[in-house]
Parts: structure tokens; sequence; C-alpha cells
């Protein structure tokens, strides 16, 4: 009887042992299930975290040299003083279509003197040029056209231009600076930055791709956030290049003064009516007698 008391006994302590042990088993189990997903929402965590730290590092960079640009443009806009010089060449693959054109703004204590310098085998023969003064937040405005030897005076129903517009030409930087908010953050993200040089300088290179595989690319100086360069491209089907020059303090009274251009130009002709569209079109005429 004791010997059946001892063996009922030791098959319980057996069983009751095996139960415990699928019940470790159990429990390592889940364990190790829970081990294994703590480890999954960490590498996870890391990588969102890394992620974002990379877009934080993206935007930050294309951030803070589009800003430091851009603040540096609306301060120079604001001198009272300046040359500011625009060289550009359009090229059209498809047509073989090349015009270039150096625009030269001269501005001192309100008062502009702009001279535009065209040469285009498309459309003309020789260079065109013209000569055009105005005020700030003038109506009017004097412009000489050189090829016609032709002076007209002209009267808007709209300002010509406020202090500052004129480097309105420094489009991208301009369109970057502005925008703010979501847009803002969007964008910024979209654009690739680099280093490179162009004429000795050191620059960085904003570069924005587009949807007809061409490209944007905004130069700017590393030393003083000056942009010296744009760029654009569609498709290699076209491609446009501009390049700024600034000068600060050069100009004299003497270069915005159109009080006597009529003796300068005394050969020249008062004609009205003469705008820039149908000039190109009395040219274009006179071309094609030629």
């Amino acid at each position: 009887m004791k010997d059946f008391e001892n063996e009922q006994k030791l098959k319980e302590e057996i069983k009751m042992g095996i139960e415990n042990e699928i019940e470790l088993n159990h429990l390592k189990k889940i364990n190790r299930n829970i081990t294994f997903l703590h480890t999954i929402i960490f590498s996870m965590l890391f990588i969102i975290l890394s992620i974002f730290l990379v877009l934080f590092i993206k935007y930050y960079k294309a951030n803070s040299i589009i800003h430091e640009a851009y603040q540096n443009l609306q301060s120079l806009s604001q001198a009272n003083n300046y040359k500011l010089v625009r060289d550009s060449i359009n090229i059209n693959y498809q047509t073989s279509e090349i015009s270039q054109e150096q625009l030269t703004y001269y501005y001192k204590d309100g008062r502009y003197k702009l001279t535009s310098n065209i040469t285009d085998n498309a459309k003309f023969k020789n260079e065109y040029s013209t000569t055009r003064y105005f005020e700030d937040n003038g109506y009017s405005s004097t412009i000489i056209f050189h090829n016609l030897k032709s002076i007209e005076k002209i009267t808007n129903s709209y300002i010509e231009l406020k202090k500052g517009d004129p480097f309105r030409i420094f489009s991208d930087t301009y369109m970057y600076g502005s925008i703010n908010g979501f847009s803002s953050i969007y964008l910024k993200l979209s654009l690739s930055i680099r280093t490179d040089y162009f004429n000795e300088e050191e620059c960085y290179v904003i570069r924005a791709q587009s949807s007809e595989d061409g490209y944007r690319e905004t130069w700017i100086s590393k030393e003083n956030f000056f942009t010296i360069r744009q760029v654009e491209t569609v498709n290699n089907l076209y491609y446009r290049e501009e390049k700024f020059n600034l000068m600060l303090d050069v100009v004299n009274d003497e270069d915005v003064d159109s009080s006597n251009i009529l003796q300068i130009y005394n050969d020249y002709t008062i004609t009205d009516n003469i705008t820039i569209d149908n000039y190109m079109s009395y040219y274009n005429a006179e071309k094609d007698n030629d």
C-alpha cells in the first residue's frame, strides 16, 4: 500500500514537473516573441528617426543656404548705387537658334539706366541695342532705339519699377526664398546640393530636377552668398544660362542722367508709338528689305 502511494506520488511529481517544464517553455517562447517584437519596434523607430534626421539635415542645409542668399539679395537691393549686369545665352537645339543678351542696370538715388544688347541669329542680322531711362515709382520712361536711331518717351498706366525690382532677375533665388509653409519644406527636400567651382570661385550648386527630364541650377558663392549663375535645360532640347555681376558705388550721376540725351544723340529722331514689340516687327521688315 505504501509502495503504491509512493508510486502515485512520484507520478504526480513527474506530471507536475512536465507541466511546469511545458509552462516554462511556453513562457520562454513568449519572452522570445516579446524580445523579437521589441527588436523590430526599436529597429523601425531607429530607421524612422534616421530618415527624419537625414531629411532634417538636408532641409536645414538647403534652407540655410537659400535663406542666406535670399536675405543677401534683399539687402543688396536696397543699395542706392550699383551696377548690375546679367549676361544670358539661350540655345534651341532643335532649331539651332541662339540668342545672347547683356542686360545692365545702372542705379543711383532713385534713377535708372537700363541697357540691353541682344544678338539673335533668328531675329536680327546685327546686334539689337536699346537704352532706357526711368525712375523709382515712375510711370514714364525714355527709350533709345540705337538701331533705328530713334528716341521715344513712353507714359504707362503702370509703374515701371520700384526700388529693388531689378534684383528680380535672380528668379530662382527669389522663388526659393519667398516660398513659405509646407510648400517650402517639400521644395527644399526635393533639391540636391553639391559644391563646384565657377570662374575659380567655390559655389553651392542647388539643383532642381524637372518633370521634362531637365533641370535648373542656381550657383551661389560660398564666400558672400551672392548668386552668380543660373542654368536651365530641358531634355537636351533647350539650354539657358545667366551669369550675374554686381558692382556697388560705381555709378555716377552722368550715368543715369537723361536730361541731355537729345544733345548726345542729336542725329536721332523722336518717334511716337514705337514700342518694343512693334519695333521688332519694324526691324525685321527692314532686315528683309536689305
